[in-house]
């Protein structure tokens, strides 16, 4: 359905855009509250590609992971 906030939704809870009313609770936590939890049971992936050409898949990931506040891992 179009214009249902669906997008508007997944926006929020991946914490792009802050909730202006309402609650919304992702595995018991508040979007208000736990939003650094929240990112760290989720995933989204965009309906469009959102590629940077040059970079490999790895790169790729990384390159994503660290605009979302991941810490480098092993």
């Amino acid at each position: 359905m179009n214009g249902a906030g669906k997008t508007t939704t997944l926006i929020i809870i991946a914490g792009d855009i802050a909730l202006i009313s309402g609650q919304i609770q992702v595995a018991g936590h508040s979007v208000h509250d736990s939003l650094a939890s929240i990112r760290n049971s989720i995933g989204v992936v965009p309906q469009f590609d959102c590629i940077v050409e040059g970079l490999t898949v790895r790169q790729q990931l990384r390159f994503f992971a660290r605009l979302r506040g991941m810490r480098k891992g092993p």
